[in-house]
């Protein structure tokens, strides 16, 4: 932010596919701003939110490596997030609101060890599901593992509203 002191927004500046090649958002200051996504953002590389809010309002956010909620907010109210390389989420919250989130396409899992994790309406799982800590808050949405990986595991005591399986591989439920 611009640490004046006040809570503002600002529009993350969109430069074409890919936007970034790597992206933090760390507002260190006392009175947080919010970073607000306009049109799609498209990362190369890893994006990392460890003070402040993204805001992915209502547009896509694609990320082929790993995102981290480190801290600070990640907010999507619909569209799609596309995490090719897994989540994490360790501190602060992540919010998916009415958006489908694609975790782990091509490479990483889903960890949930801090934090606050708000399920979207759908969310699709490619890789491994481990929850050790922090809060999972499933809402009214549907977790799908889709069978990216031969064998996909499930770690930590985790409720979801709806689960569905599909997809090539096995499930591994370890509780």
């Amino acid at each position: 932010g611009d640490g004046d002191g006040v809570a503002e927004t600002f529009n993350v500046k969109e430069f074409g596919a890919p936007d970034y090649f790597n992206l933090l958002i760390n507002d260190t200051h006392a009175t947080k701003d919010t970073f607000q996504n306009t049109t799609t953002l498209s990362v190369s590389g890893t994006m990392t939110v460890t003070g402040g809010t993204y805001d992915a309002g209502s547009t896509a956010t694609a990320v082929t490596g790993l995102i981290t909620v480190n801290g600070g907010l990640f907010s999507a109210t619909s569209n799609q997030q596309l995490f090719y390389g897994g989540l994490t989420v360790s501190s602060g919250t992540f919010t998916g609101g009415g958006s489908t989130v694609f975790v782990g396409a091509t490479s990483g899992n889903f960890l949930l060890s801090g934090g606050i994790f708000n399920a979207p309406s759908i969310l699709n799982i490619y890789r491994d599901f481990n929850h050790s800590g922090g809060t999972f808050n499933a809402g009214s949405g549907t977790v799908s593992f889709t069978g990216g990986a031969s064998i996909q595991n499930i770690y930590g005591d985790t409720t979801f509203n709806n689960f569905s399986v599909s997809g090539i591989g096995g499930i591994t439920l370890a509780f």
